[in-house]
């Protein structure tokens, strides 16, 4: 069996982290279910970080460059992008 590459699982992560707060929220009174785009990043990419970390303790050397390689090229693109306000 194929496995999926990292980035689509850690993708996966981060959307199950947002169904999450939602479903958090869902359980709210609708005056208390407004927030900011700050605290809904924060759970998904909690839970992106939190799956992140438990791969890279599991996987092989190789893994785990080619992980903390595509970790590396996510955060200069974000900065990049916040920088040059893309």
């Amino acid at each position: 069996m194929k496995v999926p590459p990292a980035d689509n699982i850690l993708q996966l992560s981060h959307e199950i982290g947002h169904v999450y707060h939602y479903s958090c929220l869902n359980k709210e009174a609708a005056i208390n279910s407004n927030c900011s785009l700050a605290t809904m990043e924060a759970t998904a990419i909690f839970t992106e970080n939190f799956l992140q970390r438990r791969m890279l303790e599991i996987c092989s050397p190789k893994e785990k460059l080619n992980m903390l390689s595509g970790i590396l090229m996510r955060y200069v693109k974000l900065n990049a992008c916040a920088w040059l306000e893309i």
